[in-house]
């Protein structure tokens, strides 16, 4: 199996015990989110301006 689908693989199996990820779940699931987040920052966005136009319908 490639190596970037490792890094799927641990995420979806990390540990859940009483409907919460123990400790070391936690921590692999926060650093996903981290790293999703800062990858979106950078992504084009796909309608610029968009959300300026839509805020001056509303004023």
């Amino acid at each position: 199996m490639p190596e970037e689908f490792d890094r799927f693989t641990r995420l979806a199996q990390a540990r859940i015990e009483g409907g919460y990820p123990t400790p070391d779940a936690r921590r692999q699931l926060e650093d996903e989110l981290y790293f999703q987040r800062a990858v979106h920052v950078y992504l084009p966005d796909p309608y610029p301006g968009a959300a300026r136009r839509m805020s001056n319908e509303y004023v």
